[in-house]
Parts: structure tokens; sequence; C-alpha cells
């Protein structure tokens, strides 16, 4: 892959191919509940909500395999007795929050599908929205940042800490300030806190900026 394809409008399974053996678990998981929650609507159910919630915690170590096991489970139950009202956005669901997957690598390559496969949706415009999400959360994979450890000022791990915790994305820009000031002259680290997004949890930027992985 090239990186006019990488940032390129094409299809997502080859980008997450590519990332295959090189993105973290989290990561490859909090993309995957960025696609269940453009599809939030349709979860109607609490339980099916819960699991997405449960599978973002899990991604940050914040519960453990059982406690993601039993909201999957739920989930699970939510479905079978949903079934025949559900769209395909169940099938991101319960991929994104399955524990038993060796690699969150096929949560990530299954959730788009459901997403995507929304009736009230145009399909090429889901995807692109998801493609947006990929980019926010792996960022240019041929230009990797090279992140300063004296950008991790006290008030940038604030802020980013903030931002993350409150998914408070409309922060990004006072965040560039704040990197600004720590002495970042990263054009690609200044230009993506002050774009529009979308953004997410995972997004590469507050990820660097908290030194999470």
């Amino acid at each position: 892959m090239t990186e006019r394809e990488w940032l390129g409008q094409l299809s997502l399974m080859p980008k997450l191919q590519y990332l295959k053996g090189s993105a973290s678990d989290r990561k490859l998981r909090l993309f995957a509940c960025a696609c269940c929650r453009r599809a939030w609507d349709r979860l109607s159910d609490q339980r099916s909500r819960s699991a997405v919630e449960a599978a973002e915690q899990f991604a940050d170590g914040a519960i453990d395999s059982n406690n993601l096991a039993v909201a999957h489970q739920a989930a699970r139950a939510a479905v079978a007795e949903a079934r025949g009202q559900f769209d395909e956005s169940w099938q991101n669901l319960l991929a994104a929050s399955d524990v038993t997957f060796p690699r969150a690598f096929d949560a990530a390559f299954s959730a788009p599908v459901g997403a995507a496969s929304r009736p009230d949706r145009d399909y090429l415009a889901e995807v692109r929205a998801q493609d947006a999400l990929l980019i926010d959360v792996f960022g240019n994979r041929f230009r990797p940042v090279a992140f300063e450890l004296h950008w991790r000022s006290s008030d940038v791990v604030n802020l980013a800490r903030g931002i993350y915790e409150d998914r408070a994305f409309e922060r990004l820009p006072i965040l560039a300030d704040a990197l600004m000031d720590a002495g970042c002259e990263n054009e690609h680290v200044i230009a993506h806190c002050r774009n529009d997004g979308p953004h997410v949890r995972g997004c590469w930027v507050v990820d660097l900026s908290i030194g999470k992985d």
C-alpha cells in the first residue's frame, strides 16, 4: 500500500489488512467501538450500548475479560430477543465486544460491515465516514510522528486526559495551543488538532499526548 492509497478513498478492508500485525489491540478495538457508536440510535437496548461501553473500558484496561464477557453475553441475549428487528448493526456490536478474538483486529475488521449496511444511510457515505474514523485513530501510517517527551507537559497531559475521558474533542484546538507552548512545531500534530474531525477515543494525537498506544 502507498501513502496515497492510505489517505485516499480506498476500501476500508485493505487498510485494515495493512494494519494487521502492527496496530495495537487497543486501537483496533476502539476503532470497532467508534463504528458501533455511529449506529448508536439503532442499538436501542441498553444491554447493547453497555457492551460497547464495556469494550471501550476493556480496551483501556479498566475492566477484565470476565466483565467484558458478561456484557457481551447480555448483548447477545438482546440481539436474540429482537431478532428480525435489528439491521446489520448487531454484527459490529457483537464483534467489538467479543473477548474471544485472538486479536482485536478481527473486531475492527468486522465492525464496519454492520454500520455500513444500515438501510437509512448511503453506503458510500458511511464507508467514507468510517474511513475518517480510521485516519483519526491511526493517523498517517507513512509519516509517523516522533513525539518528543518535552511536548508532554503537565498542561498537555491534563488537557488530553480530559478530552479523552469526557469525549470533549471540541477542546482539541486548546490542546494544539498547549502543545505549541510546550515546543511542538509538528504541522501534522497541530493541523489534526484543529481540523473538524471526526475525532473519537483512540485519536492518535490525544493518545500520543497521554502516552497511550
